[in-house]
C-alpha cells in the first residue's frame, strides 16, 4: 500500500512522524494478517509513543491515538503488532522507497491542514514573549540611563545571588568559599566593603557619595534605587571581578 499525503503545516514536526501510523494500522486492520512489523527511521517518534505508553500524559494527542489503534487491534483480533526503528540512509530498500515518497509527496500529495500541537507552539511562544520582553526592558533601562547588565548585577548583589565563592561553593563550583585574595568568606558584604581587591575601586565611590564603609544599611539602600548614580559605579566596581 502507498498513500502520499502532503501536511500544510510548517511546525508539526511531531506530526509528520506520526501521520503514517494510523494509515499502516488501519491497513492492517483491513488484511487476514495475525503478526505484524511497522518499521519507521524516526526514532524519537517510538520513543515518544513507548513514554505515552508508559503513563506519560503530556504527549501529542496523535501518539494516544496510535496506541489506542494498537490496543484495539489486540483486543478485538489477536493481531500481534510490534513497533520497530530501521537505520535511515543506509541502503534499505524500504526506507529509500519511503524516503522517495516523502519527499514526493510535498508537491503531489494529497494535502490537507491541521491544528498544530501546544507542545510545539509553546516554545515559539515563550522565545516570542522573551525577546519582547527584554526588548521593552532594554528601552526602560535607556531611558532610565542603565544599561541591563547593570540592573543584574545589582539586584544579584541585593539578593545575594552574586557569583561570589561563597555562592559558587553552595553551589558545589568552587572548593572553598573563602575569598582569593584575602582569605575570609566571600559574600556581598565581602566585596562591597572589606575586599582588599576593590580597595582602589571603592575608595572613589566611598568619598564622592559620602558614604560610610561600615555601615551595610547604606550599601543596602544604594542597590534598592538601581538608577542612581551610586548604584551606578557600584555595578561598575564589581562587573569584572
Amino acid at each position: 500500500m502507498i498513500l502520499t499525503q502532503s501536511i500544510n503545516c510548517q511546525n508539526q514536526r511531531y506530526f509528520t512522524q506520526y501521520v503514517a501510523f494510523p494509515s499502516a494500522l488501519k491497513y492492517i486492520e483491513s488484511q487476514n494478517l495475525t503478526e505484524c512489523v511497522i518499521l519507521t527511521d524516526s526514532k524519537s517518534a517510538l520513543q515518544h509513543v513507548a513514554r505515552c505508553a508508559s503513563g506519560y500524559s503530556r504527549g501529542a494527542p496523535i501518539a494516544y491515538d496510535v496506541l489506542k489503534m494498537i490496543r484495539k487491534l489486540d483486543n478485538d483480533r489477536g493481531i500481534n503488532l510490534r513497533l520497530q526503528w530501521v537505520p535511515s540512509h543506509v541502503g534499505l530498500s524500504g526506507n529509500e522507497e519511503a524516503d522517495r515518497l516523502a519527499k514526493l509527496a510535498c508537491t503531489t500529495g494529497i494535502n490537507f491542514s491541521i491544528v498544530p500541537f501546544y507542545t510545539e507552539i509553546l516554545p515559539k511562544f515563550r522565545k516570542s514573549c522573551y525577546t519582547k520582553f527584554k526588548e521593552y526592558f532594554d528601552k526602560r533601562s535607556v531611558d532610565k540611563g542603565i544599561c541591563r547588565k547593570h540592573i543584574v548585577i545589582l539586584h544579584r548583589l541585593r539578593s545575594g545571588h552574586f557569583p561570589s565563592n561563597k555562592f559558587a561553593f553552595l553551589m558545589r563550583k568552587a572548593p572553598s568559599p573563602n575569598c582569593d585574595v584575602c582569605g575570609t568568606l566571600d559574600d556581598v558584604q565581602h566585596i562591597l566593603v572589606e575586599c582588599e581587591k576593590y580597595r582602589g575601586r571603592r575608595s572613589p565611590i566611598l568619598q564622592k557619595f559620602n558614604i560610610n564603609m561600615y555601615d551595610v544599611g547604606a550599601f543596602i539602600e544604594i542597590l534598592a534605587d538601581p538608577t542612581s548614580q551610586a548604584a551606578k559605579c557600584l555595578a561598575e566596581m564589581v562587573l569584572n571581578r
